[in-house]
């Protein structure tokens, strides 16, 4: 699996956490990932999250409705990206 162990989530991370939710892209969910951190967030494979910082290369910042946290880049790809990929 290309996704890291949730445990490594909060001593990986540097900046500060985005307080505004504007501008969000929307990620769509390659894999599922359960978190064993605090500042990280489960989901399941298909999953559509909102990205609200990229800032790590990582670590992305995301929104799934109800929660906010962290998630391994390497976990998802844009809805841009599926929708190409849909089209094809």
């Amino acid at each position: 699996s290309n996704c890291l162990d949730g445990s490594a989530c909060f001593t990986t991370l540097t900046g500060s956490v985005p307080r505004r939710l504007e501008n969000r892209s929307v990620v769509v969910a390659k894999e599922s990932f359960s978190a064993n951190d605090f500042a990280c967030l489960s989901f399941s494979k298909g999953d559509r999250l909102h990205l609200l910082d990229q800032e790590n290369k990582y670590w992305w910042y995301v929104h799934d409705g109800q929660n906010i946290g962290y998630i391994p880049s390497s976990c998802v790809f844009a809805l841009s990206d599926y929708c190409q990929c849909a089209d094809e």
